[in-house]
């Protein structure tokens, strides 16, 4: 009655679930391991798990059973043992299963046997990719691909505490696209769409390696860089001269882009509203100044509509 009952319980367990002697003969083999492995359990109950049955390969196909056997290790030193590996399915292909062995002892203590189970490794691997994918959604901009407000913001706080630690300095732009309430009204919001893709795709040009760009909301987008002024200065000109040069197409009208640019670099002490709170009124001034330039606290970055080299004029 009571070996019937295991049974039952046994065989409800979502893992493939097998049992070995001492001299690795397999004495029980769970409904959930004929589903994974194609065997029955009368075909391989009574045989040795080394005589080819479930044949367990690495990645690169080297047999595990004489060398890396995991049964054989928790055996050997008493402990559970986990791993990866590829076993044979009755039909001959390969299937990919993660592995836990677990020693199995006597009322005495000594190891009679060994445990294992065992699941899909491919349905493990493809949970595994849905949830890097939700992640992904999770902290990306969903019109643009860009990180989301969220993703900056959990970067910024990193960069923060490794600045407070002696880390590299580093500096924020803050975009907005000049004029976006008009194109919304004049084009449509199919078209306002258009252009912030087409802004998004630009900056991500413009990044350098470790540089974040997001879209912080509506048609706004912060840059995080590491560097000093002269290299914040740099990106800024670069960003305004390769917007100002974007149109977008929307039915028979083209619409020119430019931004304008708020510049504020780390200082000692700085929290992330501290920082982007500067950031904004740089913005502000620029916005103030007539637009399609950036402002730092001592320089503002002109770029002309017509795209000529930048030009640096102190405030």
């Amino acid at each position: 009655m009571f070996a019937v009952l295991y049974k039952s319980i046994l065989d409800q367990l979502y893992d493939g679930l097998y049992v070995l002697s001492r001299e690795r003969k397999i004495l029980y083999f769970s409904e959930v391991a004929e589903k994974l492995t194609g065997f029955k359990a009368e075909e391989v109950v009574g045989r040795r798990c080394m005589d080819g049955i479930l044949s367990h390969v690495d990645e690169t196909g080297i047999a595990l059973c004489d060398h890396a056997c995991v049964m054989e290790a928790c055996m050997q030193s008493g402990t559970s043992q986990c791993g990866t590996a590829y076993l044979r399915h009755k039909n001959g292909h390969r299937v990919p299963v993660a592995i836990k062995a677990t020693p199995l002892r006597s009322p005495k203590g000594e190891i009679e046997g060994a445990i294992q189970l065992f699941s899909d490794g491919g349905r493990l691997a493809e949970i595994e990719a849905r949830m890097q994918k939700l992640e992904k959604l999770a902290l990306s901009d969903a019109l643009t691909g860009l990180s989301n407000r969220r993703c900056l913001a959990a970067a910024l706080q990193r960069a923060l505490e490794g600045f407070d630690q002696g880390g590299s300095p580093f500096f924020l732009l803050y975009l907005d696209i000049d004029d976006f309430k008009r194109v919304n009204d004049t084009h449509g919001h199919a078209a306002g769409d258009q252009v912030l893709a087409a802004v998004a795709r630009t900056l991500q040009t413009c990044l350098r390696a470790g540089d974040i760009v997001a879209r912080w909301g509506g048609e706004e987008f912060v840059i995080l860089a590491c560097g000093e002024r002269s290299g914040a200065l740099r990106l800024a000109e670069k960003c305004l001269g390769l917007i100002a040069s974007t149109t977008v197409h929307s039915g028979s009208s083209c619409i020119a882009v430019t931004a304008s640019i708020g510049i504020a670099y780390v200082q000692d002490g700085d929290t992330p509203e501290s920082l982007l709170c500067r950031a904004d009124q740089m913005l502000y001034n620029s916005k103030l100044r007539g637009k399609n330039r950036a402002t730092d606290p001592g320089l503002t970055v002109t770029i002309p509509q017509a795209c000529p080299p930048a030009q640096l004029t102190a405030r």
